[in-house]
């Protein structure tokens, strides 16, 4: 486990004077990492958590915290507003992004699993054109990169063939630069299982 030296360099150091003391520990509390981190904070600071704690009461207003201090501080570490060091990088990708990486990641398998895409073909002739003609270009194109199989095509015209096709050319030439990130396949991804829900209720009505 991490030490309070370690803990320190990357919260005491950085997180807390930029974000605040009680947003950075509240969110090593509702993330349960080591209890050094509340450890090396001053007994006002605890004071204060514990006050706003007792007050609030409020678990998804912790949770929107949570995720608001841990992107503002992994943006304003991507955007070189911290200094820190290779050790202190080290513990906040241990603390922060690579338990996002693997939790997107095993999103990302289970939304693009073959069963998946053999559910969705299964489904009526209406719902699987409507979900494929309602998508936007490049999120059907990035989810359409990985199909098992040319099946789609029977259910899309010529002309969203083309346009598909196109923006399959378009997000291989960002992934070759190495700007098609995990992120944006799986908002694509998220956005599929979105609409296609939405047509299997829109026709339960």
């Amino acid at each position: 486990s991490l030490s309070p030296a370690d803990l320190r360099l990357a919260w005491e150091n950085s997180v807390i004077p930029a974000f605040g003391p009680v947003a950075a520990d509240l969110y090593s509390r509702r993330e349960r990492l080591p209890y050094a981190v509340r450890s090396v904070l001053k007994p006002s600071v605890r004071a204060e958590l514990d006050r706003r704690m007792r007050l609030s009461g409020d678990k998804s207003e912790e949770n929107s915290l949570v995720l608001e201090v841990g992107w503002t501080v992994e943006k304003a570490r991507q955007d070189g507003k911290f200094t820190w060091s290779p050790h202190a990088e080290g513990v906040w990708a241990r603390l922060w992004r690579e338990p996002f990486a693997r939790k997107d990641q095993a999103e990302l398998d289970s939304l693009a699993a073959p069963e998946n895409w053999n559910l969705f073909l299964s489904e009526s002739a209406l719902i699987v054109e409507e979900t494929l003609r309602r998508l936007d270009p490049t999120d059907l194109a990035l989810c359409l990169r990985s199909a098992f199989d040319g099946r789609w095509r029977r259910h899309v015209s010529a002309g969203r063939e083309a346009e598909v096709r196109r923006e399959m050319e378009y997000c291989a030439a960002l992934e070759k630069r190495g700007e098609l990130s995990r992120d944006r396949v799986l908002d694509a991804w998220r956005c599929f299982h979105q609409e296609w829900k939405s047509q299997v209720q829109q026709r339960q009505k």
